[in-house]
């Protein structure tokens, strides 16, 4: 026999850190009794997820101080990924992540092993805004060629980052490069090259 049920909005809750507004894990109650989520004090909750060593671990600095808990309210069926939200601080509310866009100089290289171009990485949010708050590492990696930066990472600058990409000695149709950021706060990116 199936339970009815329950026609309110449900309510869940995100832990996140309350310095970048990465989603550290989710939360709801739900009640069999009532056959609905319930309630709970964010107190509450910011007492337990605080004292929780290894959610702590992964706030800013490791402090547990930079641990807090939104409520959220979800039309039936509908779920949250935290892959796809992030925190807005200051507005207390969930906002997609913003999106990595990767540009290259150029589309085709000579692949002598000397050829270079620029690659361009942004932060936009989802109406192609330019996200210049954000900083942070992104990871770049490519499957033929040589990255400029050390283990191909960069630091995110007003929300932008360059490095450059030389060509191996050899012909390449397809060369696939991607950005990403470790921490996950952006989505991440990737395009295709060619070395001629």
């Amino acid at each position: 026999m199936s339970m009815p049920t329950s026609q309110h909005p449900p309510l869940h809750y995100v832990v996140f850190d309350k310095k970048t507004g990465r989603i550290l894990q989710r939360h709801s109650r739900f009640d069999v009794a009532k056959n609905a989520h319930v309630s709970i004090s964010t107190e509450e909750l910011k007492a337990r997820f605080s004292g929780d060593p290894r959610l702590a671990s992964r706030a800013t600095e490791g402090d547990p101080n930079n641990v807090d808990v939104l409520e959220i309210k979800l039309d039936p069926g509908a779920a949250i990924s935290t892959g796809d939200f992030v925190v807005d601080v200051q507005k207390r509310q969930l906002v997609p992540l913003p999106l990595l866009v990767l540009q290259a100089g150029k589309a085709a290289l000579n692949g002598d092993g000397q050829d270079k171009t620029t690659l361009t990485i942004q932060a936009l949010d989802t109406k192609g805004k330019a996200v210049k708050t954000l900083q942070g590492s992104v990871k770049v990696t490519t499957s033929r060629g040589k990255l400029s930066a050390p283990g191909g990472v960069v630091q995110l600058a007003r929300g932008s980052a360059t490095i450059e990409l030389t060509a191996a000695n050899e012909t390449v149709s397809r060369v696939k490069v991607t950005a990403s950021t470790p921490d996950g706060s952006c989505t991440g990116a990737s395009l295709t090259l060619e070395f001629l």
